[in-house]
């Protein structure tokens, strides 16, 4: 049985990361900012409208701090939705193989300014009863680390050439 569970999302290119869609100007009747969100968190429209279960799950698994998910005004209707959903649904699977370690990272340029991801995954945190549970892995230091702990040969230092040229905002 694995001990362990880690989901990482890989942020390369993206501006920001993803918001609630029901927060779209572009809905016919966009979620308003001071949706009320009560104990059976109907008030959210991915739970009346589809029947998503992020909030009953967050809720039941404990993930999430009392005070987080018990709030009139929807923690979750910016920044915080995709990072939420992601590491709400890692959590899911945790529970259902009975895995005791869980942890969603992201994976970014440290120099990607628009996605500030860890500024947002540093907010994230406070939301958690477990802010271990959540982390940046910048991705300059992971293809470092990936080359340090490859064998020394041309095939993986062209391999990292052709990462960071892709990948890393200089």
């Amino acid at each position: 049985d694995a001990e362990a569970l880690l989901s990482v999302e890989m942020k390369f290119a993206e501006p920001e990361f993803t918001a609630c869609a029901f927060r779209s100007p572009q809905r016919h009747e966009p979620c308003a900012i001071d949706m009320v969100i009560d104990d059976s968190f109907s008030g959210c429209r991915y739970v009346s409208h589809k029947g998503y279960a992020y909030w009953e799950r967050a809720n039941q698994l404990k993930t999430m701090k009392p005070e987080a998910l018990r709030v009139k005004q929807c923690p979750f209707g910016g920044s915080m939705w995709q990072l939420w959903v992601n590491h709400t649904m890692v959590h899911a699977v945790a529970a259902q193989r009975r895995v005791g370690r869980v942890m969603h990272a992201v994976c970014a340029p440290l120099a990607n300014e628009k996605l500030m991801a860890r500024k947002h995954i540093d907010h994230f945190a406070g939301l958690l009863n477990d802010p271990s549970s959540v982390a940046f892995i910048p991705l300059e230091s992971l293809i470092d680390d990936l080359v340090d702990a490859a064998p020394k040969t041309a095939a993986w230092r062209d391999w990292s050439e052709r990462a960071k040229a892709r990948y890393v905002i200089e």
